[in-house]
């Protein structure tokens, strides 16, 4: 736990404990993800399988979400398109906006993986005993307030 000290007040300090944890945590479910997902999809993929599974996006939204430009998220969607995982569609008021969403199959195969992923993160969490397995469930309760 932290602990307060001169120069910062104990809420810096949590907060300081935060950014280092949170990149740790994501880094390993992203490791799990990527050696469910091999070698169909890449993360960036997953992602965007993600994305598309909480609602359809036009390739200028998921271009921006994604951090790269429009032709290159034309071509990743392209890619997963070709799989059978999303479909654009154009939209009737805009021609020039296209919509992408997922297939079927598509929605299954990324809750497929997420899944397995909550199945070895469960495994971990079952390792630790009732008490500290309540503390996770209430500091993400917390952490939700503060997001």
């Amino acid at each position: 736990m932290p602990r307060e000290t001169p120069d910062e007040p104990f809420e810096f300090q949590v907060a300081k404990d935060l950014l280092e944890s949170i990149p740790r945590l994501m880094a390993r479910i992203r490791t799990e993800m990527r050696a469910l997902a091999k070698p169909q999809l890449t993360i960036p993929q997953l992602r965007i399988l993600a994305k598309l599974n909480q609602s359809a996006s036009s390739i200028s939204e998921m271009a921006e979400w994604q951090g790269v430009s429009a032709p290159a998220m034309s071509k990743m969607v392209g890619i997963l398109e070709s799989r059978g995982f999303a479909r654009r569609m154009v939209q009737v008021k805009d021609r020039r906006t296209v919509q992408v969403s997922l297939t079927e199959d598509g929605r299954k195969t990324f809750l497929s993986i997420r899944k397995a992923v909550r199945g070895k993160m469960a495994d971990r969490i079952r390792t630790l005993p009732a008490a500290k397995q309540q503390l996770i469930s209430d500091a993400i309760k917390v952490l939700e307030q503060i997001i």
